[in-house]
């Protein structure tokens, strides 16, 4: 008696059957493929009148008692009771047939005469991959004879054992091709062209444009291109300090075990990286345009704080290099900026040395350098509300004043006015500013004169120079003085001299001041 693992293993080997064909039939028949056969199908009565023989392998499709049929051809295979498939015959089981065209009342069918079932398409290209399972270049050619099949077939259950076998062959490659830029631009480009998994294929991505950024000759252009294809790099992120020590000493290892989100965040910082990258190669060699790629690393990569103060202090470092050569526009642009940073102080400090050395430069011993030094100093405090700023420059001012004064009368009429402008005045014989000259009494003479004002202690000659001469003049007189009484009707004032008598050669002054109504 056949034992139930005997009757297993016999049941587990392709039924071969045949059975005797007819005098006139060939021992083997002619070679063809259905594919062929759907092509001839107009000349399929005259191979039945010929009696030729063919052997195809086609796929199951359905049974009868005494047929079958096969996927995608129009055509019944009869057999006779004595052939038979097996009772678990499964759709897409491959069939070695050979057997001849005959017609029967005016139909077409093949008569079949020997018949071998066997796996699969699916089993056979797993078994198959499994015999080579170390050789993803073999996987990929055995994967390869089966796309055919698959789209001939229309089968979509083995597009995906193909999808999985390239997306593992690919997998292997990609381990030996790890750290190797050029390679694994190569694999990416191959994958892209055989359907493997989307995740190997940003995988390969990843680790193409990881291992790109270590070539010095790489064209980050490209680079900045892949990264925007991978999900997240667009999105401003910071990865947790373990992920980040790990992205630090293996990036492939970190993005495989990473989960979706976390995934996107490595895309983020890879899309820093390059772009990182790229704006440093833009900073001149100088560092003159360190806050204007700056300004763009703030937009686009505000997370890499880092290269954001690398570039502003490249462009510090160029400026304090030779502060001489520096202008206004590029003093002002430069505190803009490290105030937008909070970077006061520093920038106070570089306005300070930018003046000195303005100092230095134009020198303060000639009127020429006085007054240019004076303009940078009152610039600065104009510019920035510097007191300090403000006080030297009022100081060269008045410097230059002195000198112009001795050397260039006509300049110092022109640097008195823009000291009045600024507040200062010149009187008694030195500078003062609008609280000094508040300080001073009005019934002060002097102050009063400037001011245009009559007041008691003048000399009649002072006041003609302020008011001009009256319009009329009465006198009142007596052994010891004399009284004058000047009228001014259009100002409105009657201005009173009085004149001691008993004082030789003492002029007429202003004793008081009277209004009348007009």
């Amino acid at each position: 008696m056949i034992s139930v693992l005997s009757l297993r293993r016999l049941l587990s080997v392709p039924l071969l059957i045949l059975i005797a064909t007819p005098a006139n039939a060939q021992e083997a028949g002619e070679e063809t493929t259905v594919s062929r056969l759907i092509a001839e199908k107009s000349v399929w009565n005259e191979y039945a009148k010929a009696r030729r023989t063919f052997q195809l392998n086609a796929r199951f499709e359905s049974r009868a008692t005494q047929s079958f049929r096969c996927e995608q051809l129009d055509l019944i295979f009869r057999h006779p009771a004595s052939l038979r498939l097996p009772d678990r015959v499964l759709r897409g089981q491959r069939i070695d047939i050979l057997g001849y065209f005959q017609t029967d009342s005016g139909r077409t069918f093949f008569r079949v005469v020997r018949m071998q079932t066997s796996e699969t398409d699916d089993e056979l290209l797993r078994r198959r991959v499994r015999a080579v399972a170390d050789d993803p270049e073999m996987m990929l050619t055995i994967a390869a004879e089966y796309s055919a099949e698959a789209t001939f077939y229309e089968d979509d259950d083995l597009r995906a054992e193909i999808s999985g076998v390239r997306t593992a062959a690919i997998r292997l490659l990609k381990e030996s091709a790890r750290g190797d830029s050029a390679a694994l631009r190569l694999l990416l480009n191959r994958g892209a062209g055989l359907g493997i998994s989307s995740e190997l294929t940003t995988q390969l991505q990843f680790e193409w444009i990881n291992s790109s950024l270590q070539d010095q000759s790489a064209d980050l252009k490209l680079l900045q291109f892949a990264c925007r294809q991978l999900n997240g790099w667009d999105t401003s992120t910071q990865l947790s300090p373990g992920i980040r020590r790990q992205f630090a000493e293996s990036p492939e290892t970190t993005w495989e075990s990473a989960a979706p989100g976390v995934r996107r965040q490595l895309h983020r910082t890879l899309y820093t990286a390059v772009r990182s990258k790229q704006l440093q190669a833009e900073l001149d060699e100088t560092g003159s345009n360190g806050f204007e790629i700056a300004a763009t690393a703030r937009k686009e990569i505000p997370e890499n704080t880092s290269l954001i103060r690398a570039l502003e202090d490249a462009q510090v470092n160029w400026f304090r290099s030779n502060p001489a050569k520096r202008t206004r526009q590029e003093l002002v642009a430069l505190c803009a900026t490290l105030n937008r940073a909070k970077r006061d102080d520093e920038a106070m400090d570089i306005r300070k040395q930018w003046l000195q050395t303005q100092e230095g430069q134009f020198g303060v011993q000639s009127l020429a350098g006085q007054v240019r030094t004076a303009d940078e100093y009152l610039f600065v405090a104009d510019q920035w509300q510097d007191t300090n700023a403000a006080e030297r420059g009022v100081q060269l001012l008045k410097a230059a004043w002195e000198t112009a004064a001795k050397e260039s009368p006509g300049d110092a009429a022109g640097i008195a006015t823009r000291l009045k402008q600024l507040g200062w005045e010149r009187f008694r014989d030195r500078w003062m500013n609008e609280q000094q000259m508040r300080a001073i009494p009005r019934s002060d003479v002097q102050l009063a004169a400037r001011e245009g004002r009559v007041v008691a202690g003048m000399t009649q000659d002072q006041v003609t120079l302020i008011l001009g001469l009256p319009t009329s003049i009465s006198r009142v007189g007596s052994s010891r003085s004399i009284r004058e009484f000047w009228s001014y009707p259009e100002a409105g004032l009657v201005v009173l001299l009085k004149r001691n008598l008993q004082t030789a050669g003492q002029m007429p002054t202003v004793s008081g001041v009277s209004r009348i109504k007009p």
